[in-house]
């Protein structure tokens, strides 16, 4: 079972697999690390339909499998299962979707 079949998220949620960030920047700056100011940054894996805001109102989740986000390190509840972590987050605390080239 692959991990897109592992998980079904419910309301605006998004299981997301960490990525790998550089240390260093593009100009080769060492770049120190902020704990509780750091965003992290993770692939989405799977993401819930939305949720309801008001009666009659559905906002449906706007990030989709594949997508890269940046969001802030305490917005994930972290999980580990079969020795991978994966991070939970809502939509609501992402900060941006990046962009392809």
């Amino acid at each position: 079972m692959n991990e897109e079949q592992l998980f079904e998220p419910i309301s605006d949620k998004l299981v997301c697999k960490p990525v790998e960030q550089d240390e260093v920047s593009a100009g080769g700056i060492i770049l120190p690390e902020l704990d509780d100011q750091k965003t992290l940054k993770a692939k989405v894996l799977v993401a819930g339909k939305g949720f309801w805001a008001a009666p009659g109102l559905f906002v449906e989740t706007t990030c989709k499998p594949g997508d890269i986000v940046i969001y802030q390190r305490f917005a994930a509840q972290v999980m580990e299962h079969d020795g991978t972590d994966y991070h939970i987050i809502q939509e609501r605390d992402v900060l941006t979707k990046l962009k392809s080239n």
